[in-house]
């Protein structure tokens, strides 16, 4: 006499579809957030490339910080600082085309930036521009020496919205930033930038 064959009865089907998928809601969010911790540390590894960038035009130009009035905006042509440092940086600047769409890699665009670099073609914004507007473009004594002297935790680039957050009230925000001192970080700046 042969054994009977036993299969799943549909209760025992119906538990084990049950606990896969409780398995996966579990998982997806820790998934969820893995990613996104993954593509923060792009983002500080960009402003690391930037704050070497920085560096090495200071070091070829008497110390001195790229000049700028205008933000940087593929789309219309102003390219500065991002122009004067792409020397210095192994990765094609942003292009647009006849239509207007924009072309951006890294270290210019964060992967979680949906808002600024699909638009402007840069992810990050030189912190350093209202205070060439206030001079006027021009200062004799803008070195980086100076504001690593003086200001070592001044912002030098600031991340555009991807990373942001602001909380109600305090009148600063908090995304990743890029110190005059090289340091790239999480860190707090004026909410109106």
């Amino acid at each position: 006499m042969t054994g009977a064959r036993r299969g799943f009865t549909l209760i025992e089907l119906l538990v084990v579809i049950a606990v896969v998928a409780v398995l996966i809601g579990l998982a997806v969010p820790a998934l969820s957030r893995a990613r996104e911790s993954g593509r923060r540390v792009v983002c500080l590894s960009n402003l690391r490339s930037f704050g070497q960038a920085f560096r090495m035009y200071a070091d070829g130009n008497k110390d001195r910080l790229p000049h700028t009035l205008n933000a940087a905006d593929v789309t219309t042509g102003l390219l500065e600082p991002f122009l004067t440092l792409s020397a210095h940086l192994d990765a094609p600047l942003p292009t647009a085309d006849a239509a207007g769409a924009v072309t951006t890699r890294p270290p210019y665009r964060c992967p979680s930036d949906t808002k600024t670099a699909p638009v402007r073609g840069f992810t990050y914004r030189y912190a350093m521009l209202d205070y060439f507007q206030a001079m006027g473009g021009s200062d004799p004594g803008l070195t980086l020496g100076r504001f690593i002297e003086g200001q070592p935790a001044e912002p030098l680039l600031i991340e555009l919205w991807a990373h942001w957050e602001v909380p109600k009230g305090s009148g600063f925000a908090s995304g990743n930033v890029l110190r005059v001192d090289g340091a790239a970080e999480r860190g707090r700046f004026p909410e109106k930038r």
